[in-house]
């Protein structure tokens, strides 16, 4: 159980030192860099990964993106 709570209490560290980092603006660059790549027909499919690490970039560590 405490090998558990160490665990969760480093990742809640990490989380707040990636949130001061800049994880929102990695975000906002992979969502434009998405839009850029979605202008063309032969883009969409490299514009949708964009999207998914913009979305994985703000979501808490240990998290998954389908």
């Amino acid at each position: 159980m405490r090998n558990n709570a160490i665990i969760a209490e480093a990742a809640a560290s990490k989380d707040v030192y990636c949130e001061i980092a800049g994880r929102r603006w990695m975000a906002l660059g992979n969502f434009l860099i998405g839009c850029l790549w979605c202008v063309t027909v032969v883009g969409i499919p490299f514009g949708k990964q964009f999207f998914k690490i913009a979305k994985l970039a703000l979501s808490p560590f240990g998290a998954s993106v389908r």
